[in-house]
């Protein structure tokens, strides 16, 4: 495994220098689940280390009870069609997922954002209960369960229009500030968004457009805690966008190199240099990190990611 940091001289990034990829990311096939909801928070005072004690047996005592194998969390659609920009194409299904311990919160929690990539098969909720490559619910819950993560909400779009997830990247045209306000209003109050602490991950075809997908949050008004790209064409406008990212976003790029052949040298010259141009605030990660090779490499490299890095961009506690 190579991890680097952009602005060392290591050999990766890429050959897809248009917008889209020279070959196209797979798809995969179909599976669902569902969850449940969770009960209010309990709270208790009395001295400083019985508070602390009497809080978390509360907070334990609160979570719902989960079946070995259940999802860890609430999942709440939302629909969107398209209608206030008058574009249909642009319709998708929101999917949020409220983790049992970010639901006792009593406080926000932060928010990460999933783009699936291709979806040719038009199947509902790619990644998100849809699909047979994985579901970023269940690698979220665990995380969250596990006490590896500080407790959080989950959300991503999913689209079966197929000029939004047909052709050689998935959401070319997004409204990330939007699908934003969307989740919010969604949630209903159930839980606030800590909208400081939001990670954007994009897999495969989602970083395969120079404007669509991952890029919107780098253009957008809210300004995301990192932006997350995940086995994507990492062509030449990627690394443009990416590289120019807020100073204050960290910027992680993975890959595997088993089953998607692809040339990196010209993300990473192009990268290097817009960071060279727009470094980020100390402390703030520009990070190139090429993945073991593991069986099913490319869906493989999801759960990699979210298990490698999210425990870093989002410590408990």
């Amino acid at each position: 495994m190579k991890r680097l940091l952009a602005t060392t001289a290591c050999a990766l990034a890429i050959g897809c220098s248009s917008e889209r990829a020279a070959s196209s990311p797979p798809d995969s096939g179909p599976s669902t689940t569902t969850a449940t909801t969770s009960p209010p928070v309990v709270s208790s005072s009395a001295s400083v280390s019985a508070v602390v004690s009497a809080s978390a047996a509360a907070t334990t005592a609160s979570l719902p009870a989960r079946a070995p194998g259940d999802l860890i969390g609430e999942t709440i659609d939302f629909p969107y069609d398209g209608s206030d920009v008058k574009d249909s194409k642009r319709a998708y299904e929101g999917r949020v997922f409220v983790t049992d311990k970010a639901a006792v919160q009593g406080k926000p929690v932060p928010l990460v954002v999933f783009f699936h990539g291709l979806n040719r098969d038009l199947i509902p909720h790619r990644w998100m209960g849809g699909g047979n490559e994985g579901d970023v619910r269940r690698i979220v819950g665990e995380l969250v369960a596990a006490g590896t993560v500080e407790p959080l909400v989950l959300a991503g779009p999913g689209s079966i229009e197929p000029a939004a997830v047909s052709g050689g990247a998935s959401f070319p045209t997004f409204d990330f500030d939007n699908f934003i306000a969307l989740t919010e209003r969604a949630l209903d109050g159930r839980v606030k968004i800590d909208k400081e602490r939001i990670v954007v991950t994009g897999h495969s075809g989602a970083g395969c457009s120079a404007e669509g997908g991952i890029v919107t949050a780098t253009k957008a008004r809210i300004v995301p805690l990192a932006v997350v790209s995940i086995d994507t064409c990492m062509g030449g406008a990627l690394a443009e966008a990416l590289g120019r990212a807020s100073p204050r976003t960290n910027v992680l790029v993975t890959w595997q190199t088993a089953s998607w052949s692809r040339s990196f040298d010209h993300f990473k010259k192009v990268f290097d240099a817009r960071v060279k141009e727009s470094p980020p605030l100390s402390g703030i990660l520009r990070e190139l990190d090429q993945l073991p090779n593991l069986p099913k490499s490319h869906d493989a490299t999801v759960k990699q990611t979210f298990d490698k890095w999210l425990p870093k961009l989002l410590p408990p506690g």
